[in-house]
C-alpha cells in the first residue's frame, strides 16, 4: 500500500537548478532584444583605418583596449598579410574588426579572431575577421582536455608561448612577440581559410535562384564544425609553409604614425 504524501517532508529539488535555482544570476553574455546583431558587431566608438590591398579599398575598425589589454598586430601587419595571399582568397573580404571583449566574453568565448560571414557593426557591412584585444597573463587550461586541444597546446607552443603543466591545469605564458605570432601568422590564416571555404562551397557556385542559392548555403551550413575548423587548419599551414619558404614570413611590424594619429589610433592599443 503506498504511503500517504507527508507534507512535512521537504521537497529534494528546493534549492537546486531543477527547482529554478540560480537561474537569475547565470553567467550569461547579455544579448539586447531590440538590436538584431551578435555582440561581436557591437562595437564603441570605434575609429576607422581604410587601407588599399590587391587595388581594393579594405576597412578597419579599431576599439580602444581596454587598461592591460593589446592587439596582437598592427592594421598594416593585416594588410601586409594580405598582400601576400592570393588575390583570389581574399577578394570581397574587406571589412576587419578589433574589438575589446567584455570580462564576460573573454571568460565564456575566449578567441584570438573570429570569420563573421556578415557583420553589420556600422556603416561598413558585409563579410569580416575580427581579432580581440589580449592581456599578457598567463592563461590557465584544464588538464583535461580533448585531442583537438591538444593539438591547439603544441601550435600555440609552436608560436612561442611557454607551457607549463601543473597538476591541474596548463598555464600558458606569453609575450609580445609570442601573441603577434598567434594572432597575425596563424590565427589571420586560419580565419581567412574559413573564408576561402565558404567561397568555393557557396559564393562561387552557379545558382539560377534564390531557392537554389538557399540550398547550396543549407548544404554548407550542415558541413559538422570540425569539418571547418580542418580545412581552416590545412589552409592556414600550407598558406605560412608557402610564404615562408619564399621569404615573406615572418616579417616586422608595420606602421602608419601619421594615419593612425588620423584616425584617432595610438600605438600602444598594439603589441609593441
Amino acid at each position: 500500500m503506498r504511503r500517504p504524501r507527508n507534507p512535512v517532508r521537504r521537497n529534494r529539488n528546493i534549492g537546486t537548478p531543477k527547482q529554478g535555482h540560480g537561474q537569475d544570476n547565470e553567467l550569461v553574455i547579455p544579448n539586447p532584444s531590440a538590436d538584431h546583431r551578435s555582440y561581436v558587431e557591437r562595437l564603441r566608438t570605434p575609429r576607422e583605418y581604410a587601407f588599399l590591398v590587391h587595388g581594393s579599398r579594405r576597412v578597419a575598425l579599431v576599439e580602444e583596449p581596454g587598461q592591460g589589454c593589446v592587439y596582437g598586430c598592427t592594421v598594416l601587419d593585416l594588410a601586409k598579410l594580405l598582400s601576400l595571399v592570393s588575390p583570389a582568397d581574399v577578394d570581397g573580404l574587406d571589412l576587419f574588426l578589433f574589438r575589446q571583449p567584455t570580462n564576460k566574453q573573454r571568460i565564456l568565448e575566449p578567441v584570438w579572431g573570429r570569420f563573421l560571414y556578415h557583420a553589420w557593426p556600422g556603416k561598413a557591412h558585409g563579410s569580416a575577421l575580427c581579432f580581440e584585444a589580449q592581456t599578457l597573463a598567463p592563461m590557465k587550461w584544464s588538464r583535461s582536455i580533448t585531442p583537438e586541444l591538444k593539438r591547439e597546446l603544441l601550435r600555440l607552443e609552436a608560436d612561442g608561448h611557454r607551457i607549463v603543466a601543473g597538476q591541474r591545469a596548463f598555464e600558458i605564458h606569453m609575450t609580445p612577440a609570442s601573441l603577434r605570432n598567434t594572432t597575425l601568422f596563424r590565427t589571420a590564416l586560419h580565419e581567412i581559410g574559413h573564408y576561402v571555404d565558404w567561397q568555393e562551397n557557396v559564393l562561387c557556385v552557379p545558382t539560377t535562384s534564390d531557392d537554389e542559392a538557399e540550398v547550396v548555403a543549407q548544404a554548407f551550413r550542415s558541413k559538422t564544425s570540425a569539418m571547418k575548423e580542418d580545412f581552416a587548419h590545412r589552409y592556414a599551414a600550407a598558406t605560412a609553409e608557402r610564404l615562408s619558404a619564399a621569404g615573406h614570413l615572418p616579417f616586422a611590424a608595420q606602421w602608419d604614425e601619421p594615419g593612425m594619429a588620423a584616425a584617432g589610433i595610438a600605438r600602444a592599443w598594439f603589441s609593441p
